[in-house]
């Protein structure tokens, strides 16, 4: 008889249900965890566009309110992304535009929208907030600016292109917790899916648009460009095998959950 798993929150009180979701109030990021906020490859191409747009007095963008293929190369040549094959992107790409590379189009866009780069003729400049952010001493600070837009603010759906709306970001502080207890050891999305969300309520559209597909797109992998998780291949070497997860040893440093548990049942750690 296979044994049936229940979702890690239903652990929870109702109380710490409704404090994860939201921009969740029961999530805090630690302040003294600092070469864990300044590794996070999301936070550190983030902070490298502040400094080259400081330094130049603004990114040039094109005419699409693009970055300019100078400033996409410059960027291309210091930061280091998970996942990402900067060979294979250069094969492929005579020229480097915003959109040939993933991780600078990201990241401009979180930088937007957190409101540390803002475009002024025809150029992106480091907003005042930005300046003091990549300040000594405001390490926590700019990780939790970064973290809290890319999970709350930005609709994560844009960046995979599945037609599943909404889902499981709109529940994601309950996930991030359920993360935080079940991801220990190297997973498959496929057995975290069902531990760590709220279920999908709906037919997938087909094989490429399922709720397992949002899942890692939107959560895990994610969460590797926060520094929060680490993957690899379930198949050593072969690059088209599977990706499995487990939490980075920044997940417990940095974030902190204030949680009641049911009957004050407390999860194996």
């Amino acid at each position: 008889m296979q044994e049936r798993l229940f979702p890690t929150w239903s652990l929870l009180d109702e109380a710490s249900l409704e404090g994860l979701l939201g921009p969740a109030p029961a999530i805090s990021i630690v302040d003294h965890a600092a070469s864990h906020l300044t590794e996070a490859p999301l936070v550190t191409l983030i902070r490298l566009m502040i400094v080259r747009a400081i330094a130049k007095k603004g990114l040039a963008l094109t005419a699409k309110g693009n970055l300019s293929r100078g400033d996409v190369a410059a960027l291309f040549a210091e930061f280091d992304w998970p996942g990402f094959d900067k060979e294979m992107t250069l094969a492929l790409n005579k020229v480097l535009n915003e959109h040939d590379v993933y991780p600078v189009h990201m990241a401009r866009i979180v930088a937007g929208e957190a409101k540390l780069l803002r475009r002024h003729k025809g150029r992106f400049l480091a907003t005042n907030r930005a300046k003091v952010l990549i300040g000594p001493g405001q390490e926590a600070a700019l990780y939790r600016v970064v973290f809290e837009t890319l999970l709350w603010r930005i609709n994560l759906a844009y960046f995979d292109g599945v037609a599943i709306v909404d889902w499981p970001q709109d529940h994601i502080g309950l996930v991030l917790w359920s993360l935080s207890v079940s991801a220990q050891s190297w997973m498959a999305p496929r057995a975290l899916m069902p531990i760590c969300t709220l279920p999908y309520g709906a037919e997938p559209l087909n094989q490429w648009h399922t709720p397992e597909y949002a899942f890692e797109a939107r959560i895990l992998r994610q969460l590797t460009y926060l520094g929060l998780m680490e993957a690899r291949r379930s198949i050593a070497d072969h690059p088209f095998s599977r990706l499995e997860y487990r939490k980075a040893p920044a997940f417990d440093q940095l974030l902190r959950f204030d949680v009641d548990y049911i009957e004050r049942l407390r999860p194996a750690h």
